[in-house]
């Protein structure tokens, strides 16, 4: 549903070296057991965003006051880092069924997906059995015994699938070209922070890679990423400790030092700040998440 404008936006970014970056994938599915006809409501705030299918029972998110409402078979699309209100009812076999997949998807740079989509949207029920297809494919990807290499590229396949459904079905919100153009104008910016996520980063070194002055660069940057550049740094070293916690067994202690942290108890402190629970725990969660298909 992009329209000509949009789309002509979106392709020039694309068209920029790794413009569009998976950087989280998950999926699960789950159940719970209900009175037909009567709603159970829970909020919650996911550091990716998600997209849940009603397989049995009806779903609703609502944020900010604006809802979307999936009956069975559809499925629902809700953003990262915002508190989400969840309402649930069960189906006529008396159980509220479900399944999901959770991403996080950069684009040109600083900017994730789903600050470009109009969001919270509904899928209907075409585009929510191939979300089904792909949360299928990420829980058996999890749990099949493959090469790393092997098991990345798969992601990343299932990824820009989740993407080009995403694209294709729910409208751009208002401003999003706009905000993929100017923050494609800091891209070297964020390509040499990804690159030196380990090394000792400062605003003067940012500024130098975007060619401009540190006051003109610390401005330009916080009107158009809405961060400071260390902020931004501090943010893009705790997606990528996340990363690895999930996807390896490197010891803690490895992780902080390759994200650019003083000590371990620096990263647990930053990390247990942001996610809400200590990289141990988080370990855990995700793995036990994938295990369990929930």
């Amino acid at each position: 549903m992009l329209t000509e404008a949009a789309g002509s936006v979106w392709a020039d970014a694309v068209l920029s070296p790794d413009a569009l970056r998976p950087s989280y994938l998950c999926a699960g599915r789950g159940f719970h057991d209900a009175r037909p006809g009567s709603w159970t409501m829970h909020s919650k705030s996911a550091p990716w965003s998600w997209a849940a299918r009603a397989v049995s029972g009806w779903y609703e998110v609502i944020i900010d006051g604006r809802s979307a409402v999936a009956e069975e078979g559809e499925a629902v699309v809700a953003p990262l880092g915002v508190t989400t209100h969840v309402k649930e009812t069960a189906g006529r076999d008396g159980a509220f069924r479900y399944d999901y997949i959770g991403f996080r998807i950069g684009v040109a740079g600083a900017v994730d997906l789903a600050e470009l989509l109009d969001l919270p949207a509904r899928l209907p029920r075409p585009q929510a059995d191939l979300l089904g297809r792909l949360s299928a494919a990420c829980i058996a990807l999890q749990k099949a015994p493959l090469d790393p290499l092997v098991r990345r590229a798969r992601e990343c396949a299932i990824v820009y699938q989740v993407a080009d459904l995403l694209l294709q079905t729910v409208p751009l919100r208002a401003g999003s070209e706009r905000l993929l153009e100017d923050n494609g104008r800091l891209a070297p910016v964020f390509a040499w922070v990804r690159d030196h996520l380990g090394d000792e980063i400062s605003v003067a070194t940012l500024a130098d890679a975007a060619a401009l002055s540190v006051p003109r660069f610390h401005a330009v940057f916080r009107e158009r990423v809405g961060l400071a550049p260390m902020a931004y740094v501090r943010k893009a070293r705790l997606e990528e400790a996340a990363n690895l916690l999930k996807r390896t067994d490197a010891p803690i202690a490895r992780i902080a030092e390759r994200t650019g942290f003083q000590s371990r108890t620096h990263f647990t402190h930053a990390f247990t700040s942001e996610y809400g629970r200590s990289p141990s725990a988080y370990r855990r969660a995700t793995r036990d998440r994938v295990g369990n298909g929930e």
